[in-house]
């Protein structure tokens, strides 16, 4: 993988990577805040050696002083020192726990040794070090006493300067925040990476096409700041995703060109993959190209359309294949020129409903009735209700999520469509993130306001209405031949 392919995949996976930076942050501010400080003081002693002043006393004396040096700095934090100190100031601790909390150093060639004491009380290290300064000379000058009575030490210590004030030392809040956000972020590259490597959900068309043997057809995106149950080719006509269901009807109508599919399902494997946002779409977008178009609400266990565009539900699909009903006096009229109908009342048995012969009696009809026919259907993994209804039609969108939905779940789904003999038209690929969509900086897809098409009066009171816009208000729109008929426009 090249470094454009790992800083593709930490994009997509944005969201692990400030999770990360976040829990760092919080980690390091948890410190800052719980952890008690600590204040350090520190003395200087010098170590000098007794000698005349010739030169080369003087230079065999500062090689004994360097060389003392090193012993010294162990001795700081022996018993003999720390029992001296604690007995100095009348601590309440013991040898070893006042050791720890003080420490010796000495830089090379140097006969300087640096003492200091680390407390939580800023007072206490410097009452520490101070004593450390009192009894540490004393300490050296019994140790280097001579076996000869009246004879010069011949090395001794003395303190610098004693130390005033202590600084605080731990937790430092900018390195450990700086540390945390750090910590953070390679945790969250690391996480992203794994999680990247164990997901098996499709997220390219390299992706799809190792799942299924289908090709991608259109591709959705989120919308920014779209409302629920929005319905982009409706609502949002300059969205990408309303350029997508334009692309898919292109795509769809180049599939067969001399026999396009009429009659078409929308499947998804599992609920949440779009499929009733994409069926609405493709009616819609039918709608506008002046065909006749039935969507029908035949997911009869969560049926969605309805609620979407703002129909009624209390006649629909099931009422008509109970038979108490005709399928004309059950579909409604939208505003924009597709008719639905919609699930109707549910019932205890979908799936018996769909795989009766009344259903095929009712899709013949609607095939003849109208130049394309949109079902919405139910999960093919969920339910076998689908399982019913698709053999029945010109050809199924099968839909995946981008994402979330996993190549083991589509080929699954891709399987079921092969056992019972419907033909698989391709992939559309869901919800995918708004920033996978094509950029348009110059608003070269930005479309006139639509003119607003007055309500059709009702065929009869109650939710009768006429099957399609009638033939002068298709002339008067400029349109007339279904989508496969058109003869194409020199003109434009």
């Amino acid at each position: 993988m090249t470094v454009l392919d790992y800083a593709r995949i930490l994009r997509e996976r944005l969201v692990v990577v400030a999770s990360g930076l976040v829990v760092g942050l919080g980690a390091a501010l948890l410190v800052v805040l719980l952890v008690p400080p600590t204040y350090s003081a520190t003395i200087s002693m010098y170590v000098s050696a007794q000698t005349d002043q010739n030169a080369t006393d003087a230079y065999e004396g500062a090689q004994l002083s360097q060389a003392r040096i090193i012993s010294y700095v162990e001795l700081v934090t022996r018993p003999r020192i720390t029992r001296a100190v604690i007995g100095d100031l009348g601590l309440r601790t013991s040898p070893a726990a006042l050791a720890e909390q003080l420490s010796a150093s000495s830089e090379q060639d140097s006969v300087l040794l640096d003492v200091t004491a680390a407390t939580g009380d800023p007072q206490e290290s410097v009452a520490v070090v101070n004593a450390v300064g009192r009894v540490f000379p004393a300490a050296v000058d019994e140790l280097e006493r001579p076996l000869r009575a009246g004879a010069t030490p011949p090395v001794t210590v003395r303190v610098v300067q004693p130390a005033d004030t202590a600084e605080r030392t731990s937790p430092t809040w900018p390195v450990v925040v700086a540390f945390g956000l750090l910590a953070g972020l390679v945790t969250g590259a690391a996480l992203a990476l794994l999680r990247h490597a164990t997901d098996t959900s499709v997220r390219s068309t390299r992706a799809l096409a190792g799942a299924v043997d289908l090709p991608l057809l259109a591709t959705t995106f989120v919308e920014r700041s779209a409302p629920t149950g929005v319905v982009p080719t409706r609502d949002l006509p300059s969205s990408p995703t309303a350029e997508a269901v334009r692309r898919l009807l292109t795509n769809l109508q180049y599939l067969d060109v001399d026999d396009p599919p009429r009659v078409l399902a929308v499947a998804s494997s599992v609920p949440a993959e779009g499929k009733t946002t994409v069926a609405c779409d493709l009616a819609v977008a039918l709608a506008a190209g002046g065909d006749e178009v039935l969507l029908v609400e035949a997911d009869l266990r969560r049926p969605g359309i309805a609620d979407r565009l703002g129909l009624e539900r209390t006649v629909g699909l099931t009422t008509v294949l109970a038979g108490r009903v005709d399928l004309a006096d059950a579909v409604q009229r939208t505003v924009h020129g597709a008719a639905v109908l919609t699930s109707g009342p549910l019932v205890p048995t979908p799936g018996e409903l769909l795989a009766s012969h009344r259903m095929q009696v009712v899709l013949a009809e609607a095939r003849a009735r109208y130049h394309h026919v949109v079902l919405d259907t139910a999960p093919l993994l969920t339910v076998s209700d689908a399982a019913a209804v698709v053999p029945l039609v010109d050809g199924v969108l099968l839909l995946c999520r981008w994402g979330s939905t996993s190549g083991t779940r589509l080929a699954q789904s891709a399987g079921i469509l092969r056992a019972v003999s419907a033909r698989a038209l391709g992939v559309v690929l869901t919800l995918a993130p708004a920033r996978e969509a094509p950029a348009d900086r110059g608003g070269y897809g930005d479309l006139p306001a639509a003119a607003e098409v007055p309500d059709l009066p009702a065929a009869a009171p109650g939710l009768h209405a006429s099957p399609g816009p009638s033939p002068g208000v298709r002339r008067a729109a400029g349109v007339g031949a279904p989508l496969h008929d058109r003869k194409p426009s020199h003109g434009r």
